[in-house]
């Protein structure tokens, strides 16, 4: 019974955000777009893909990967997080990011 019912409360927050983003498309597109654009915050997508990942290791694995300094990476993953584009949760001393799905 609990199950079915997350599943009832899960598929209408889907559908809600369907709408929302069809409601605000023409703001949210320029804002998909230009995080597209830039090769940290790529970079971090493509790591995170559909699973979860720890900061200390994203930032890591970006550093070394584009060549830009941990802090660098740090940040965008807090712009990112502050934009809806990434969900963090504490996670041991640090925090795990994964995609919201909006990108």
């Amino acid at each position: 019974m609990e199950e079915q019912l997350l599943k009832q409360i899960l598929d209408e927050m889907r559908k809600t955000n369907a709408i929302l983003q069809l409601v605000y498309r023409d703001q949210i597109s320029p804002a998909l777009e230009e995080t597209k654009k830039d090769p940290v915050a790529k970079e971090i997508f493509s790591i995170v893909g559909s699973g979860e990942e720890d900061s200390p290791i994203l930032k890591e694995k970006i550093s070394k990967k584009i060549g830009c300094s941990p802090k660098t990476v740090e940040r965008r993953l807090n712009e990112l997080s502050a934009r809806g584009l990434l969900i963090s949760r504490p996670h041991g001393r640090g925090v795990a990011y994964r995609s919201s799905g909006l990108l």
